[in-house]
């Protein structure tokens, strides 16, 4: 997530990063870090249920990258799914149980 803030930074904001991300992504659809990338971009540009999307699209090409089950759990509690974002750390909780970001999360509403 920081390597993807110096860049928005460096790039003129999220729109443009947004653009950059989806270009970056023709012809390479089936590379889940890719669309991972566009996940954070469209979260930055504020549009959280395309972030979502592309987040279950990385996920479809890599079920087991911890940090696009940490954003879309960060996503579903941003648009009011709880239940999502509670079954999206149940899988950080079996994938990586000691992962330190565990012990920040909490979906109580």
């Amino acid at each position: 997530a920081e390597r993807f803030e110096r860049m928005v930074a460096g790039l003129g904001g999220p729109a443009d990063v947004l653009a950059r991300s989806l270009e970056a992504l023709q012809g390479r659809e089936d590379d889940a870090t890719r669309w991972l990338v566009v996940a954070q971009a469209f979260r930055a540009a504020g549009q959280p249920v395309q972030a979502i999307d592309a987040c279950e699209a990385c996920l479809k090409l890599d079920p087991k990258l911890i940090d696009a089950w940490f954003l879309i759990a960060e996503l579903a509690l941003a648009v009011g799914h709880r239940e999502m974002a509670g079954e999206a750390y149940d899988v950080v909780r079996q994938l990586a149980p000691e992962d330190p970001r565990l012990a920040n999360v909490s979906v109580a509403g």
